[in-house]
């Protein structure tokens, strides 16, 4: 009852995003008269766009099977950080709520859009459609590889409440109010979709850009406002955007690694050619 929860959880929080950009970039590709298929799959020859999904998935929700010290060391010190600033939840939420003004009001509607998987799935569509048009290659990229974190670490986003069922602050229960796992629409604080969003997005952005700084430091700008936002509205405690950030980083790094992983890869695949069978090898040249 419980997956089939989170399964639930899932499909709601991305079957309109993901339907309505899917329908908006074959409409679009077709309208402008480009082969949609072609140019998604030339960003990564061995492997279909969507059918990248299963193997990228796969890899981000094993990514611990494969950790090594360094890595367990790094939750480590996330989690003491993040239990750490469990022990401020109330102060940071009062704060805020008391610091409140009409100009802080408007900023976290506007940076709330960032996270908003509505938003951000139509806007990195219309920059996919425009890379199609100019030709650029590393906008189609960035663009699909935005779109592919932001889906996959939703996924783990609505595992996790699912599991936790954490009261949001403005349902008045304290940050201490979990429901653990059940079916229930409602308490589904920890962690921040919208930050996990954010981050997945500027994550890849900035690793892709990682030479123009200005790229980097606005990017990950941009997410830390959507998180901010979400205190602000008394949405999410301080420890749910925290969450919501490093899911949104590692998960994005996780599917930018397997993505330059199965980039880079030689494989085999059977051919043909005037009536011989043989073997195909594929040695992939890597570049922006």
């Amino acid at each position: 009852m419980v997956i089939s929860s989170i399964i639930n959880s899932l499909i709601k929080h991305t079957s309109k995003s993901l339907v309505f950009t899917v329908a908006f970039l074959l409409l679009s590709a077709y309208s402008f008269g480009y082969n949609l298929t072609d140019s998604l799959n030339s960003l990564s020859p061995k492997r279909s766009y969507f059918g990248s999904y299963l193997s990228d998935a796969g890899y981000l929700y094993t990514a611990p099977i494969r950790w090594k010290g360094k890595d367990w060391a790094k939750l480590g010190v996330l989690s003491g950080l993040g239990i750490a600033l469990y022990s401020a939840d109330d102060n940071i939420q009062r704060w805020m709520t008391e610091s409140k003004t009409q100009t802080t009001k408007n900023l976290s509607t506007v940076f709330e859009k960032f996270g908003n998987t509505g938003y951000t799935s139509m806007g990195l569509g219309v920059a996919f459609i425009t890379g199609v048009i100019a030709k650029n290659e590393k906008a189609q990229r960035i663009s699909l590889l935005s779109l592919k974190s932001s889906l996959l670490s939703g996924l783990l986003v609505q595992t996790l409440k699912n599991i936790g069922h954490r009261s949001r602050p403005n349902a008045g229960l304290g940050k201490n109010s979990w429901h653990g796992p059940k079916i229930a629409a409602k308490h589904k604080a920890f962690p921040s979709g919208h930050t996990t969003t954010a981050f997945a997005i500027a994550t890849t952005f900035a690793q892709i850009y990682k030479e123009k700084k200005w790229v980097v430091i606005s990017a990950y700008s941009i997410a830390a406002m959507t998180g901010i936002s979400r205190i602000h509205d008394n949405k999410h405690w301080a420890t749910d955007v925290f969450a919501g950030a490093a899911l949104g980083y590692f998960s994005a790094r996780a599917i930018l690694k397997n993505e330059e992983r199965n980039r880079r890869s030689i494989t085999l695949a059977p051919s043909s050619q005037y009536g011989s069978m043989g073997l195909t090898m594929f040695i992939p040249i890597t570049g922006n």
